[in-house]
Order: structure tokens, then sequence, then C-alpha cells
């Protein structure tokens, strides 16, 4: 991060908002949209249905902890944020139906899952866009901050 702006920074993190936002809301259009036309399709390891909420669990795990772990622009961070919001918008997707439905195929489509997951991405989108307003203009550089502190509390 030597050498960059924090105009640069904000930018980034702008697009990675972006990117998240984006992925997220496309993973649920594009799973109810293919799910509504093949709503019998399951995905079974070892006779065990594993629905897409586990899936986006194994998502945001691989690609979450590099993100926390590495700051600042590297090669793959973009790919990594689209996969974490891949991953959360599966998890929300399915949470609401899990919980409010008897988790058949047929229930997926209900209006109660449907709902639960426009809700759940849209309090998701809000929260995205709250964070980014009230950060908006400030370098939230974590690796930084304790030599911005060391330099802060040196005497003239």
């Amino acid at each position: 991060m030597a050498g960059q702006s924090s105009l640069t920074r904000i930018s980034a993190r702008r697009s990675d908002a972006f990117r998240l936002a984006l992925s997220l809301c496309l993973t649920v259009v594009a799973f109810r949209f293919f799910l509504w036309f093949f709503p019998e399709i399951d995905f079974v390891i070892a006779g065990y249905p594993v629905h897409h909420l586990f899936s986006g669990l194994v998502l945001i795990v691989l690609a979450g902890i590099p993100l926390i772990l590495r700051h600042g622009p590297f090669p793959g961070r973009s790919l990594l944020v689209s996969g974490f919001g891949i991953g959360l918008g599966m998890a929300l997707d399915e949470a609401v139906y899990l919980i409010a439905t008897g988790a058949t195929n047929s229930e997926y489509s209900l209006p109660v899952s449907l709902w639960g997951a426009v809700g759940a991405i849209f309090l998701t989108c809000l929260y995205l866009a709250l964070l980014e307003t009230v950060w908006r203009g400030r370098d939230h550089s974590v690796r930084d901050a304790p030599f911005r502190s060391r330099q802060n509390n040196e005497s003239p």
C-alpha cells in the first residue's frame, strides 16, 4: 500500500462494494430463475441433499478469509469479492426458505420464501450502502494504523 493514495483506496472500496452487491443480487436472481424452471433438481452428496445455503457458506469461507487477512489491492481481489457475494447470495436466498417452510422443492417458490429472500438481500445491500456512506472519504487501512499511531505519538 506504500505509495498508494487514500483516494485510490477509497475508490477501490467503492468498487468492491458495488461488485459485492451486484454478485449478491445476480446470484439470487439466477438461482430463483433456474429453480423456477427446474424445481426438482437436487444436489445430493452421499444420499444427503445439500442446499445452496451450505454451498454458499463454503464460498463465504473460501473467499472471506483471504479478504480479511490481505489488505489493499492484490491480484485476485475482485474474484474473491465476487465469490464472497455469490456465497452470501446463496446463503441468504435459502435462509428464510429453510426457516419458514418445510424445505421441500415445491415450497422454494412460495411467496414467503421469495419475499424472505428479497427482504434479506435488501437489508444486506442497505447495510452495505450504509457502511459505504459512513466510511466515505475515510481511509480505514488496518495495516497503516499502527504506523500512523506511532507517528502521531512521536515528539518533535
